[in-house]
């Protein structure tokens, strides 16, 4: 199933299910929509106050009263997974932080992630410096403070050099030069 949204700002207006994207672009025709470089967007200075889009037997109410009219009004659709229909892990991805990390990693990411903050902490705990984890929901996402100064994003990169790194001291030499 593709779920269809309208996105613009801070708003998201999930329109509904559609079986394929050939269904979607059908609805999309009855619309005032344009495409530029493939995108698609929603003309909100040609909305009516209220009109009933009428595809199959369904009439979705749309009003020009739910959007900003000097803003684009993106128009954007997604694969859902039917949870009971689906085996195994469930394709997409999951929001860590700040970031989306594809479900067949994050189990993985997450896992690196923590063990590489436990150990830059106790790393800079043992030397006596107040190092703290900081930034938790926020846009930026998480990052690491040490003595009140920005140290790292806890963010893909900090992971993928975790991963690599040959040694604590030389991961840590990575972020301590930035």
């Amino acid at each position: 199933m593709l779920l269809l949204q309208f996105l613009q700002s801070e708003l998201t207006i999930d329109i509904g299910l559609f079986e394929n994207e050939d269904q979607i672009k059908e609805w999309l025709h009855l619309l005032p929509v344009y495409v530029e470089d493939g995108v698609y967007f929603l003309d909100g200075d040609k909305l009516n106050d209220y009109s009933e889009i009428k595809f199959m037997n369904s009439r979705y109410p749309l009003t020009s009263f739910s959007f900003d009219n000097s803003e684009s009004i993106l128009v954007t659709w997604t694969e859902i997974p039917v949870i009971p229909l689906s085996e195994g892990l469930i394709p997409g991805a999951t929001k860590v932080d700040a970031y989306s990390i594809d479900n067949e990693d994050v189990k993985d990411y997450i896992t690196s992630r923590e063990e590489a903050v436990d150990a830059v902490m106790e790393y800079y705990h043992k030397q006596n410096k107040q190092i703290d984890r900081a930034g938790h929901a926020s846009e930026d996402g998480e990052y690491l403070m040490l003595d009140g100064k920005f140290l790292a994003h806890l963010d893909p990169i900090f992971v993928d050099q975790w991963k690599k790194r040959e040694s604590l001291e030389l991961f840590i030499q990575t972020f301590e030069e930035e």
